[in-house]
């Protein structure tokens, strides 16, 4: 059965700790704490070098009686965790309840160990702060973050990491990795990752997400409402709170964790809390509110300024003093919420496919099955192993409102038994990941010139439906400098960068590229992603706003920090009164104003709109004046 494939890439750490060779180790066995090591006199060039300092903290095993060597102590043990359920998934470190049906073992969940035998790391600010071995990662200028042990990503053992753990990729095309504990399916799609030395580690390899309602990744409000909730359907999590009325420590008062603190309030910094102004408090912690009030009833618009929420229109909720709509992959829901309708997030229901060929590697903890080598990248598919290569996935495309399965396989940049072969390219662009795709020729187009209406096709060879997606590097014209992933293809001719837009159909579509974007406060615009890619018919060097097919935009590079060569199309502007609705002339860029949301004076603000908040730094918001 087809299933929508989603990717993303995670991070984490391991290691061991050692001394001088002629020092003394001593233990005082069981659950003694940290292994002291004692000088044992002059080392062996003669010099006495003093008490011996382990080198290696980061990573090690530790449990909450025993902590960690480090300042932290206790607090800086991830200690093992044991779950009835590690196929349920997890989301920002919250435990769901989607259950698996039809297991051997007639149960409802796949128990498993999360950071096995526990993981010391401490807060930082530089890697230096970590030790040998290890890396800084998650910090901020406000807040540090947490040390992880890192590794070399090779997907034929888990490198330097602990038994037990695995090692991931940072970024696409990197071999840079972090020890991480297997199981987890943060961003994962379940039956990524198992832990070879758990019991029956083959069992979550053989756990999928299958479509219960006919539409891949799309739920029903009858899932939704099932008691057993789908991950997909509960709301985004914001900040940790204790979700329905129980009793509980009052607002203002002191706390340690979220449960000591009544219904609706969470322990922040040592204090009970509501919510943020505009969140409520759901079943992973605050959630955006969001306006139910019957749509006849009307209400201020996206961009609009607000007091409540009772200002708003259906569907809207009220976020610092704006109606805003529901963040990008959320809707409104008949709680008030907003919850996951992304279809790259939604997977349906969990169940174990009896049929599935795939086991537990116990060198890399990864899930793998034999593949298929008659298969080619680019077949139809309707499992994993009916495509080529250790790494095979069968995805499913939306093309032309027609379902479209593919073969692929990912991590191809490590050659070997993941490569691609002769019949396919390796891109590291088109899915945000090193995936064989099917090879193709950008800025060739058949019949295209230099007059925009005739770049509405996609380019040489890929298939009805699918366009050319650059690699970053290739010119022009120049064999195989792209792969062919499903497009936008529609009837219009005619460049709308900058336009208002509902769906992506809206908008000009120059050879399957164009979009219809959504900003934070619910105003969309069409335009046009990686417009830098070169067209061989404008000549080597065209103009800023070439790719964009209009005088008045621009293709701003830089959008993306894993890719610098990929850009996208904006409007120019002079003043706010130039852009569509909910969007300002906003000074973003060094060359000049684009469309987008927020302003530094008010004439970048509609007629009527006045910028308030804009300081020498930061942008401002247009509201009614």
């Amino acid at each position: 059965m087809k299933r929508l494939i989603g990717l993303m890439v995670v991070s984490a750490l391991a290691g061991v700790g050692c001394g001088d060779d002629d020092d003394t180790i001593v233990d005082g066995g069981g659950d003694s704490g940290p292994v002291i090591e004692l000088d044992g006199g002059e080392d062996a060039g003669g010099r006495d070098s003093g008490p011996v300092v382990p080198t290696q903290i980061t990573g090690i095993p530790c449990d909450m009686v025993r902590g960690c060597p480090t300042p932290g102590g206790a607090e800086d043990c991830l200690a093992e965790l044991s779950l009835p359920n590690v196929a349920a998934g997890l989301a920002m470190g919250i435990v769901m309840s989607d259950t698996v049906s039809g297991l051997p073992s007639g149960g409802t969940g796949v128990p498993g160990v999360l950071w096995p035998g526990g993981y010391c790391q401490a807060d930082c600010r530089v890697d230096a702060d970590c030790g040998p071995n290890a890396g800084c990662f998650f910090a901020t200028e406000e807040e540090p973050g947490r040390c992880f042990t890192t590794c070399t990503f090779n997907r034929e053992d888990n490198s330097d990491c602990r038994d037990g753990y695995m090692c991931l990729r940072l970024e696409a095309g990197s071999t840079n990795g972090v020890c991480w504990t297997p199981l987890s399916s943060i961003g994962e799609r379940v039956g990524t990752s198992c832990n070879g030395d758990g019991t029956d580690p083959d069992t979550i390899c053989k756990v999928e997400r299958r479509d219960t309602n006919g539409i891949p990744g799309i739920q029903t409000p009858g899932d939704c409402a099932s008691t057993e909730t789908p991950l997909a359907c509960v709301p985004r999590f914001e900040r940790e709170c204790r979700s329905g009325t129980e009793e509980g420590l009052a607002a203002g008062a002191t706390c340690v964790t979220s449960d000591q603190c009544a219904g609706g309030l969470g322990c922040v910094e040592g204090t009970c809390t509501a919510c943020p102004t505009g969140y409520s408090c759901g079943l992973v912690g605050c959630a955006p509110s969001c306006s139910t009030r019957p749509a006849a009833e009307g209400g201020a618009t996206a961009g609009q300024s607000c007091e409540t929420i009772a200002d708003c229109a259906r569907g809207l909720g009220c976020l610092d003093g704006m109606c805003t709509a529901c963040p990008m992959g959320h809707a409104c829901s008949s709680a008030g919420l907003c919850t996951f309708q992304n279809a790259a997030a939604n997977f349906d229901r969990t169940t174990y496919n009896a049929d599935s060929p795939k086991t537990c590697n116990r060198a890399t903890n990864y899930c793998e099955h034999p593949g298929n080598p008659a298969a080619s990248v680019g077949d139809n598919c309707d499992e994993d192993w009916d495509c080529p290569t250790r790494g095979g996935l069968c995805l499913v495309f939306n093309v032309s409102d027609e379902e479209r399965s593919y073969c692929t396989s990912l991590d191809c940049d490590l050659g070997g038994a993941f490569g691609c072969g002769t019949d396919a390219v390796c891109n590291q662009r088109a899915l945000g990941a090193p995936a064989c795709l099917e090879g193709c020729v950008v800025g060739r187009a058949a019949g295209a010139t230099a007059d925009v209406a005739t770049w509405n096709r996609g380019e040489d060879a890929c298939p009805e439906g699918f366009g050319c997606y650059w690699n970053g590097t290739g010119a022009a014209g120049v064999a195989n400098n792209g792969a062919c992933v499903p497009g936008n293809f529609n009837d219009r001719t005619t460049p709308n960068i900058g336009a208002s837009c509902t769906t992506d159909d809206d908008c000009w579509s120059p050879f399957g590229r164009g979009d219809c974007i959504r900003f934070n406060n619910g105003a969309q615009m069409c335009t046009v992603r990686d417009c830098g890619a070169p067209l061989e018919f404008l000549g080597a060097t065209p103009g800023a706003d070439a790719g964009c097919g209009q005088a008045d935009a621009v293709c701003v590079g830089g959008v993306s920090a894993d890719d610098p060569t990929f850009g996208v199309c904006f409007q120019t502007c002079e003043s706010g009164n130039d852009c569509a609705d909910g969007l300002d002339c906003s000074p973003i860029l060094s060359m000049g104003k684009v469309c987008f949301v927020g302003c530094a004076e008010d004439v970048d603000c509609k007629t009527g709109q006045t910028c308030v908040g804009a300081t020498a730094t930061e942008l401002g918001r247009c509201t009614a004046s």
